[in-house]
């Protein structure tokens, strides 16, 4: 929560006298500082055929439904640019749908030009985003591609660079590292279940893999999707969530600053509930969550800051909703939810600040969905 203070000056000492009748100046005391209203904050998750919105009770984590939108046909990723002004939705029917958002309501408007058509035929579907909001990354699961493009910052529309789409290897999720260096993807058909590591030229977002990708997470294991990197950027895991059959393990890479590559942590991977196809973790980059769709449950871990490793927390796994197949954390590390794609709903949680264990909000679980596919919090700056 951003907040100002106001002050006021000192009246000055002749003035005083007048007013008061003192003979002399006396010692003033300043008001107490006044805060401002926290920013708003919002849930929105891409159902069937439309995206639905919540409103974030900030001191109980409580949410509140908004009117719904269209939305996309078919599964879809979602992701909103770092300045909370638009929301983007992947449709693998073949098109990103993009929304700007109403920061006092938390509205979603089609900007012009959407929905944007991406290739030819179905398969659009991972999206992530720089952190200053200038290339948009999209998987292409049927033409095992990805796209890039330019955004316009006042407009949201999109752009495709020169040289998209970039050859890919099954590519699923997205993420990209803090510096903005490099893209990661989660190949989830590959028989090794392997991670694919890009560079990002920061001048056209221009792709080019980097030595030694792809990265075999499990051989034998296929699978990976959910992906999350810290935010010191030191660390990535991948959920292999699996395909044909559930996997129940979350793999730890160390990553070199600056190649990129990945180096398996130590006792890599780690086991945890089966079908994680969702990974988070906290802004402090203590405590990494496994949405475990099949297991309808999330796992917590606490992780250890120097090589990366994985400890189970106490405690663990937490009850969901059923199939909880998308998770995400509000920014401050404050609430937890899964929205549950059997179920049609969403699981809240507290989350403890000092231990990361997960209590569930009173309230939930929130009703209102249709088969979700995907979430994302979005905070007002």
């Amino acid at each position: 929560m951003k907040c100002s203070f106001v002050r006021f000056a000192v009246l000055a000492c002749g003035l005083l006298m007048l007013v008061s009748g003192l003979s002399g100046c006396g010692s003033s005391s300043h008001p107490a500082p006044v805060q401002t209203a926290a920013k708003a904050e919002y849930v929105y998750a891409a159902n069937l055929n439309q995206v639905t919105g919540f409103t974030v009770n900030q001191t109980t984590g409580a949410l509140s439904a908004l009117s719904n939108v269209l939305g996309p046909n078919g599964a879809g990723d979602m992701v909103a640019d770092p300045s909370a002004n638009f929301l983007y939705v992947s449709d693998f029917a073949g098109a990103i749908d993009a929304y700007a958002i109403n920061a006092a309501t938390g509205g979603l408007t089609p900007i012009s030009g959407s929905p944007f058509q991406v290739g030819s035929g179905t398969g659009p579907y991972g999206l992530a985003i720089d952190s200053v909001g200038k290339f948009l990354f999209l998987t292409h699961v049927n033409t095992q591609s990805i796209y890039v493009f330019t955004r316009d910052a006042n407009t949201g529309a999109l752009t495709s660079v020169p040289s998209s789409p970039f050859a890919a290897n099954d590519p699923w999720q997205l993420v990209v590292h803090p510096s903005d260096n490099f893209l990661y993807a989660s190949n989830t058909y590959d028989l090794m279940g392997s991670i694919s590591a890009y560079a990002i030229d920061r001048s056209t977002g221009a792709l080019t893999e980097i030595a030694g990708s792809p990265f075999t997470t499990v051989a034998g294991w296929p699978g990976p999707s959910g992906l999350a990197i810290s935010s010191s950027g030191k660390f990535l895991y991948a959920g292999l969530g699996g395909t044909a059959n559930a996997n129940h393990l979350v793999a730890a890479f160390s990553i070199d600053s600056s190649t990129g590559a990945l180096t398996p942590v130590s006792g890599s991977p780690f086991t945890t509930g089966d079908g994680p196809f969702r990974v988070v973790l906290d802004q402090s980059g203590k405590y990494l969550y496994t949405a475990n769709s099949h297991g309808n449950t999330i796992s917590a871990f606490a992780i250890d800051s120097s090589t990366g490793a994985l400890t189970a927390m106490s405690g663990s796994p937490f009850t969901t909703g059923n199939f909880p197949f998308a998770l995400a954390m509000d920014p401050v590390g404050k609430f937890l939810y899964t929205a549950n794609q059997d179920s049609g709903d969403i699981s809240g949680f507290s989350v403890n600040a000092t231990t990361g264990a997960l209590t569930p909000l009173p309230s939930s679980p929130f009703s209102g969905l249709i088969g979700p596919t995907n979430m994302v919090i979005v905070k007002i700056p």
